[in-house]
Parts: C-alpha cells; sequence; structure tokens
C-alpha cells in the first residue's frame, strides 16, 4: 500500500485498503502508513525496513538502494525474501503507474 501512496494511485490504494480491511489489519494502523516513519510504535522492526525498502524502490531514482538498507534486509529477511521483496514493489510500482496512467478510480 505505501508504494501506491508514494504514486498516488487511488485505484491501488483503496484496493489494498480493503484487502488490509479484510486482513483483520487495524484500522489505525493503514491510515498510519504514511507517516510510519513517526509512528514506529505502531509497526514492528520488520514492517519499518519494508516499508523503507518500499520507499528506496519506489524513489530509486533519487538515492537507490544503500548498501547498508540492502545489507541490513539481507540479514533479518534473508537474499532470496529480499529479492522477493524489491521484485513485489517493483510490480507494484508498474501497476501503480497503469493506473495513474489511465486515471483508473476506486469502484463503490
Amino acid at each position: 500500500m505505501a508504494a501506491s501512496q508514494f504514486n498516488g494511485c487511488a485505484y491501488c490504494v483503496d484496493k489494498h485498503t480493503q484487502d488490509a480491511i479484510a486482513m483483520d489489519i487495524p484500522i489505525r494502523k493503514i491510515v498510519l502508513i504514511p507517516v510510519w516513519h513517526e509512528a514506529t510504535d505502531h509497526f514492528t522492526q520488520e514492517e519499518q525496513l519494508i516499508l523503507q525498502l518500499t520507499k528506496a524502490v519506489t524513489f530509486i531514482h533519487e538515492h537507490g538502494i544503500t548498501d547498508e538498507l540492502y545489507d541490513e534486509c539481507v540479514r533479518v529477511f534473508g537474499e532470496d525474501y529480499t529479492t522477493k521483496l524489491i521484485a513485489a514493489v517493483t510490480v507494484i510500482n508498474t501497476w501503480n503507474r497503469v493506473g495513474v496512467s489511465f486515471k483508473l478510480q476506486p469502484k463503490f
């Protein structure tokens, strides 16, 4: 959901929000995702690391993924899961670009 928020994809944010609610993720946690770096008590260290990686991949053109961030992800998640996280964020970023380009709207 964070990548979709960063990219301004209303359709994807709505879809991920509905998925999160269906998974019984607390509404307060969902609402705090855009400010996760200031609401650290609501996110595990692993979630914060995933959010940090999501931001780095989404804004890769600004600073890339630092060696420190990559190494920390590998230490916490292992190389295979870190690769899967990066791939997942990349795919979501692609879908966000499709959603924004076609001006997709949430369905009610």
